[in-house]
């Protein structure tokens, strides 16, 4: 069994189309070593939520709690599902 390996992990912050609102969504890239086949995983994302930091971390954390729980079902382990996710990029 090839053992998939993710790349980068990354946050997005996009306008929502209520003024002051965003979204946000967790996306991470996960490559095949054997095939060199690269897939995109991300999150539900969390739509209308409010500009103030605190609603915006905790809608990135859930985000990213998401985001984990796909990647697990994948069959990645949790230590390299956490070393990534830590380390996730906010755009």
């Amino acid at each position: 069994m090839v053992k998939l390996q993710i790349t980068s992990v990354r946050v997005e912050r996009k306008e929502d189309k209520l003024p002051g609102t965003f979204g946000i969504i967790a996306k991470a890239m996960v490559v095949n070593p054997a095939t060199g086949e690269v897939q995109t995983i991300h999150s539900t994302g969390s739509w209308g939520v409010e500009s103030d930091s605190e609603k915006l971390s905790e809608a990135e954390r859930k985000e990213l709690a998401s985001l984990k729980h796909k990647l697990l079902a994948l069959g990645l382990g949790d230590r390299g599902i956490d070393y990534a996710t830590k380390r996730a990029i906010t755009v």
